[in-house]
């Protein structure tokens, strides 16, 4: 699945924002690590959204 892009693009047409997918464990590594808050992104489904809260809650055991 490839995506056509334009030869260039101009800084104004680029979006704000983006969709991707990453594993639970880079996730993990850049929230302990403190490279990426739960504030720095959006959960879109409830699934993802459980594994998040509980990788905060590991991270704020961590820090007791």
């Amino acid at each position: 699945m490839g995506c056509a892009l334009p030869d260039l693009v101009l800084a104004q047409e680029i979006s704000n924002s983006v969709k991707l997918e990453l594993s639970v464990d880079i996730i993990h590594y850049l929230i302990m690590n403190d490279l990426l808050s739960a504030q720095d992104f959006r959960c879109l489904d409830c699934e993802s959204k459980y594994s998040i809260q509980k990788l905060c809650m590991q991270k704020c055991a961590r820090r007791m």
